[in-house]
């Protein structure tokens, strides 16, 4: 027994072994980062293919820093350098033989030993007892539990978060954001604790949970709600447009030309799939698009898609008119998208890496310096 507990012990203390944990912490952190993790299902099959993402997922590949095997990883490099750090720790009567500064300077390397391990339980914390989820807050509405990513599991808080507004601003002759930001109140019982308007990488934080700005979005309307503003303009130099605003499924006649045009589809995230299939990438607004039928003497002459974001993109255009998309209003309610995080370890990690500072300062400036001569 105490032969298998002295073989266990060297392989902790070997050498070779903190440096096959180190290279293999490093090569699976790049693939953690060159793979996007906990992305949805059926984003991973659009970009690599229902077989790789079979075994990326097999694996474990698709969440790499939280996974068990990663887990088990930290936890034995962390054993290494307990065991590293205790065998090469001074013995009191050589460190009484020494001066103040030279005890300081042979301190230094176990401090910085005893941070990384400060470091990685830290990071166990995190990942143990830690979470990050998704939320979509309509303007108005409150929630008081969140989803975990490509999970159906349910956390729930003990207080409730209310969307109280939300607004995006854009940049000047596009519509690209530029800003957006949400008025956030977290109530307990009934009772308003915190009120914060929150805006990319300024978070609300209660309770050790944070409350970051990820994204925003439209709630899908019900059929009829949608209205758009179109900008129909005759081929021809120096024809004038004219604007329309018409709801969708309705039919409306182009300023008294016989001509009707008729919005009769409306996306809010456009993108083609297989087969050339349109479909909505996601609920946001991230590339409206309406489409729209024009009717000439009560035949159909065009059928086609404009973009909000893209008003002279060729298929908005037939053969008597120029169709442009200039705004629409939905019946949906505007949403904010936010990111929950929890990481009880943040703290602790934050330590390790003063006491990792520390350990550096103590090593090198305090270092035992031989004489010149």
């Amino acid at each position: 027994m105490k032969t298998f507990l002295r073989e266990i012990q060297g392989v902790f203390l070997s050498l070779k072994l903190t440096i096959f944990l180190l290279i293999t912490i490093a090569l699976v952190s790049i693939v953690g980062t060159l793979i996007p993790q906990r992305q949805e299902v059926g984003e991973y099959i659009e970009h690599y293919g229902e077989a790789l993402f079979q075994l990326f997922d097999l694996l474990g590949l698709l969440n790499v820093f939280g996974s068990w095997w990663f887990q088990l990883l930290l936890v034995l490099l962390m054993a290494n350098l307990v065991s590293c750090s205790l065998k090469r720790f001074p013995r009191l009567a050589t460190l009484k033989s020494l001066t103040a500064r030279e005890r300081l300077g042979r301190l230094g390397p176990h401090v910085t030993h005893f941070s990384l391990i400060i470091i990685l339980v830290g990071s166990l914390i995190g990942n143990v007892w830690g979470f990050k989820a998704f939320v979509n807050i309509p303007q108005g509405e409150s929630v008081n539990a969140v989803a975990l990513k490509n999970s159906n599991r349910m956390v729930n808080l003990d207080f409730t978060v209310r969307c109280d507004r939300f607004n995006v601003s854009y940049y000047q002759g596009s519509q690209t954001p530029k800003e957006y930001l949400s008025d956030l109140t977290i109530t307990e019982s009934g009772r308003e604790v915190v009120k914060k308007t929150i805006r990319v990488n300024d978070p609300l934080q209660h309770k050790g949970i944070s409350f970051y700005q990820a994204s925003y979005g439209i709630t899908p309307s019900r059929p009829g709600k949608s209205k758009a503003e179109l900008e129909i303009t005759p081929k021809g130099n120096g024809s004038k447009g004219y604007r329309i605003l018409v709801a969708e499924g309705e039919t409306k006649e182009i300023a008294g030309t016989g001509h009707r045009v008729q919005f009769a589809a409306f996306v809010p995230d456009f993108s083609l799939g297989e087969g050339n299939r349109i479909y909505s990438k996601s609920d946001q607004p991230n590339n409206p698009a309406i489409q729209v039928k024009i009717y000439q003497n009560g035949k159909l002459s065009f059928d086609g898609w404009s973009f909000l974001r893209y008003p002279d993109f060729h298929g908005s255009r037939d053969d008597t008119y120029r169709v442009k998309f200039l705004n629409y209003s939905g019946g949906g309610r505007p949403y904010t998208g936010l990111m929950v995080v929890k990481d009880p370890g943040v703290w602790v990690v934050w330590t390790g890496f003063g006491l990792l500072v520390l350990g550096l300062f103590l090593s090198f400036y305090f270092r035992r310096r031989s004489p010149l001569y």
